[in-house]
């Protein structure tokens, strides 16, 4: 399973262009954002990190396509259950706001049982 991810402030998640090589006229990108597809048990710590910085909107916009990823990537390793954490854990953090801080000790407590269920 080679495929290449894309991880940048726009995008999360699979490489969608279909020839890499070729660019259009009006092509933007300078470089090749894409890279190899990161192991499981990275992605949920970089979502458990995520859930710690939210501060503002778009860091929670992050932490969300994060979640959002590992989430597909649990589901096409074959791991239901890990993809229903981080599902869970993404609807918490969708939610989360000042007035209800036990919202991310929780989405952080799911994200945990998550990565346990990789290994």
């Amino acid at each position: 399973m080679r495929e290449k991810w894309v991880d940048n402030s726009a995008y999360l998640g699979p490489d969608r262009r279909r020839v890499a090589e070729r660019r259009r006229w009006s092509e933007r990108r300078r470089g090749d954002e894409a890279g190899e597809l990161p192991p499981l048990g990275a992605l949920l710590r970089r979502v458990r990190v995520s859930i710690m910085s939210l501060e503002r909107r778009n860091e929670r916009d992050r932490a969300l396509k994060l979640a959002r990823g590992a989430q597909e990537q649990a589901e096409r390793l074959g791991l239901p259950a890990c993809a229903a954490k981080v599902r869970d854990a993404a609807r918490m953090i969708a939610v989360v706001d000042a007035k209800d801080p036990r919202a991310l000790a929780r989405a952080d407590s799911l994200i945990v049982e998550a990565m346990a269920l990789v290994r």
